[in-house]
């Protein structure tokens, strides 16, 4: 079996125009939350890894998931759903984890690794934009991806 993760925002999922960052680069979550409604969420775009998804979908021995930052509501399942991208698992921030990324992810992945029984954490391709997400992997020894320059790529 192949695991194959994805990151949602500037991965598969273009959300920029429902973010606001501060001065310091950091993400505004109260602005973030705020500009979380259905319709906002509806408006996102697909970015080209989004395609590799769907081609992943038609595989045998693939198995999908999503790892993602967001507190997910409806809106966000729904959007997934629309957009044809199914996966076997989600993982998802809980309402009130408010760690790094990089250090939430850490947990949702070595569960991941445990329930699945994965002991070749390279059996895993995780697929993220989160710099510090990218070396938290490699130091896993997962196979970590740099989704912004393989939609660079894409995209070209």
């Amino acid at each position: 079996m192949k695991y194959v993760i994805f990151d949602l925002d500037a991965t598969v999922i273009d959300s920029s125009h429902r973010q606001i960052t501060r001065a310091d680069g950091s993400l505004d979550l109260a602005a973030w939350k705020k500009n979380s409604t259905y319709d906002a969420v509806m408006r996102d775009r697909l970015l080209p890894l989004a395609r590799h998804w769907k081609a992943l979908q038609e595989k045998k021995n693939v198995f999908i998931a999503v790892c993602t930052a967001r507190v997910l509501a409806e809106a966000d399942i729904d959007y997934l759903k629309f957009k044809g991208l199914k996966a076997d698992q989600i993982m998802s921030r809980a309402f009130f984890d408010h760690r790094p990324d990089h250090l939430m992810k850490r947990t949702k992945i070595l569960a991941f690794m445990a329930k699945h029984n994965i002991r070749n954490p390279r059996k895993i391709t995780f697929y993220d934009d989160n710099q510090n997400v990218l070396g938290m992997l490699d130091a896993l020894g997962v196979t970590a991806r740099d989704s912004i320059k393989i939609n660079q790529e894409l995209s070209a």
